[in-house]
């Protein structure tokens, strides 16, 4: 029997009602007279026409009138019956609505019926034979078992929770895909852990959301296995899990065995391979995207350069091993070009390097590489040098292990490069022969230079010198004390005091310079206010030499020792803007260096600063309608310098076209790079402070 329950489209349904009697309407109307005319149907607010079957009383004699509506009368979203008695003389009027469903109770209980819910039986429990799940259809039946094994992450949030702990990126994945060569297939595989695809180039195929991971499977039970296919990443913040060195991915022709052209991917967990004869294959190129991380690779045999990046901002290597890559001649173990553009920010840590048939590590090209820092890596036995910077500026190389490089360690040709506590590894018997040599060449110098009577006369002679020095040293210091207060100075004798007194005097004047003209360098505002506490360079006519510094006083001056000629003096203050001047020096005089108050635009919400600044380069031109840029950075412990790793928020703004002048609205208390590649600005993990403006000079 139909439950009814709830009324159902186009389905014949069947209720009951009771009609009130005009006569005493707190009663019910027994045994009512229903004649034609007394029911009509309206279907979604159309003209009513009388029911096809005329109601009854039912049971007979009783109070409960039967209306029975035939599928078209329930063709409707919204159904009204009109109950009026003609006559006029028994019966109140009534109405009644229907709302209908496209679905009632009944479609939901079955008896094991294909494509409906799970079976349950007389004792309530659920049948663990449910219809098969997922996209295909089949209605095969699956045991309990066979569900919990089939759970996808792409509908979990095992996913997600997988991915936080890694704590390198947003903690929120978009989509997981499965992929093994030797199990998978593209057709018909769904990407699931038990169908996946064949290959990586599907699974790209099929991401739709940023942060999706794509899972290589190696199911070769008899040993490695190896994907061999040329892969192109092209989908925003990709990141591509390999299970270890037994999953090999190899190409065999010519080219990049891995090409990312999309930003924030991430490699991790394989062996890498590029088989192709020419120099351009690559194990993983990647050229004009930023934010590339590759981890826990296994970089082998590489014809050309193992991982080249071109024009590629804040690329970082770390954990990977690179081994006999560059086989073509010209290659290298990584590499590093910015022709035509920027690589600024590249991290390379925790890497071993070995073996490499060119360089180990290759920084170059023409454009704008800042900021890279190379520490903790194992380079060994390359064919050229173990770090070979072309062209970069603030690099920084430090606690790497070196040795057995063909042409050298470090070969450093960038500016403000830092070289800090890096080792050169050596065998036992070079470090022998090394001493034996040593020895060798001082027995030979002995020889040469002097007889044995000439030694004896070097030897007197250094011990006259020693004994006049110690005459001059005053008693506390020829004890072995260093003691400041030994009294007045004697003529002929140095105390420490002096000393001290003699060397900060020194530095104080060679810091204002030396020259024969006694030049004032006086502040001011165009309206001739003093400005205080000016920090001043003052460079030669080329502006790249340092002549001499210091700060100005209160009162806006800064006396400053110069020779006669053209000079170029920068300024710089907070709140403050003063334009590179150009000074020419002829006598003794006052120099005006005129600056004007910057004025900043408040912050439009609590808790943000208004970071600003003024683009122009190291020769004072101005870069206007240049981009700026503030990157933000997010804490990971243990990484790398500061322990911050980028994410992929970022601000930027605009310089004035005529004054190169900025502003950026900033949350208090981030972290962030700074950079206008045009003005040479480029500033890395700074805080934000707790203010409403931060001037860059003084950041």
């Amino acid at each position: 029997m139909a439950t009814y329950v709830p009324p159902k489209k186009n389905t014949a349904h069947i209720l009951y009602t009771a009609l009130v009697s005009q006569a005493d309407t707190k009663l019910l109307k027994a045994t009512p007279t229903i004649a034609a005319g007394d029911f009509k149907v309206s279907i979604d607010g159309g003209a009513f026409n009388n029911l096809a079957t005329l109601p009854t009383v039912t049971p007979a004699a009783g109070v409960t009138v039967k209306i029975s509506l035939s599928a078209d009368e329930m063709n409707g979203d919204n159904i009204t019956v009109a109950c009026i008695d003609a006559a006029g003389a028994e019966w109140c009027d009534q109405l009644i609505a229907l709302q209908t469903s496209a679905r009632q109770v009944d479609d939901l209980a079955h008896p094991a019926t294909s494509g409906r819910s799970m079976v349950v039986d007389a004792a309530g429990l659920v049948d663990a034979n449910a219809v098969k799940l997922g996209p295909t259809g089949a209605g095969t039946a699956q045991t309990a078992r066979d569900v919990g094994a089939n759970v996808d992450l792409r509908s979990s949030l095992v996913a997600d929770l997988v991915e936080s702990q890694r704590g390198y990126h947003t903690w929120q994945t978009g989509q997981a895909f499965y992929v093994s060569p030797n199990t998978g297939n593209d057709t018909t595989g769904d990407g699931s852990r038990l169908l996946p695809y064949a290959t990586v180039t599907k699974a790209l195929s099929m991401i739709t959301l940023a942060h999706s991971v794509i899972f290589l499977l190696a199911d070769n039970a008899s040993g490695v296995t190896t994907l061999t296919e040329a892969v192109t990443v092209n989908k925003r913040y990709v990141f591509i899990r390999g299970p270890g060195r037994d999953f090999i991915w190899r190409r065999t022709t010519n080219g990049a065995t891995i090409t990312v052209a999309e930003e924030g991917c991430e490699l991790s967990g394989f062996q890498l391979e590029a088989q192709g004869a020419s120099a351009t294959s690559y194990g993983i190129s990647v050229a004009n995207y930023d934010f590339l991380r590759v981890h826990r690779v296994w970089i082998n045999a590489t014809q050309g350069t193992g991982i080249k990046a071109t024009n590629s901002d804040n690329l970082q290597v770390h954990d990977c091993h690179f081994q006999g890559t560059g086989v073509a001649a010209n290659g290298h173990g990584l590499e590093i070009d910015s022709t035509g553009g920027s690589a600024n920010f590249p991290h390379i840590f925790d890497n071993h390097f070995e073996g490499v048939l060119g360089d180990g590590i290759r920084i170059g090209g023409s454009g704008n590489v800042n900021d890279g820092w190379i520490a903790r890596n194992e380079i060994v036995g390359s064919s050229g040098w173990g770090v070979n910077i072309q062209a970069a500026t603030r690099t920084t190389v430090c606690d790497n292990c070196m040795g057995e490089n063909a042409s050298g360690d470090i070969n450093d040709l960038g500016t403000d490069t830092v070289k800090q506590n890096n080792k050169q590894l050596a065998k036992a018997s070079d470090y022998t022969a090394a001493r034996a040599a040593k020895i060798d060449n001082l027995d030979a110098a002995v020889s040469t230079r002097a007889s044995q009577a000439s030694l004896d006369t070097v030897d007197d002679l250094v011990d006259t010198e020693i004994t006049d020095i110690r005459n001059r040293l005053p008693a506390a210091l020829v004890g072995g004390r260093m003691d400041a207060s030994v009294g007045a100075m004697a003529a002929n004798v140095v105390t420490a005091a002096a000393v001290a007194t003699d060397t900060v005097a020194e530095i104080a004047a060679g810091m204002t310079g030396t020259g024969i003209r006694t030049v004032t360098l006086h502040c001011q505002t165009s309206g001739a206010v003093a400005i205080g506490t000016v920090s001043i360079a003052v460079y030669d006519s080329n502006n790249t030499q340092l002549i001499c510094t210091g700060t100005a006083d209160a009162n806006g001056d800064l006396v400053v020792s110069l020779d006669d000629g053209a000079y170029k003096v920068r300024a710089t203050k907070a709140g403050y803007t003063f334009a590179l001047a150009s000074i020419t020096v002829t006598a003794n005089a006052t120099i005006n260096i005129t600056g004007s108050a910057v004025t900043i635009s408040a912050p439009s919400a609590p808790g943000l600063c208004v970071v600003y600044g003024y683009a122009r380069d190291a020769a004072g031109v101005v870069h206007g309608n240049a981009t700026v840029t503030a990157y933000v950075l997010t804490r990971a412990t243990g990484r790398f310098a500061g322990g911050y790793f980028l994410t992929d928020r970022k601000k930027t703004a605009t310089t004035d076209a005529t004054t190169g002048k900025f502003e950026l609205e900033l949350q208090q208390g981030a972290v962030v790079n700074l950079e206008c590649k045009p003005a040479g600005i480029a500033l890395t993990e700074k805080t934000v402070p707790a203010a409403s403006s931060q001037d860059i000079t003084t950041w």
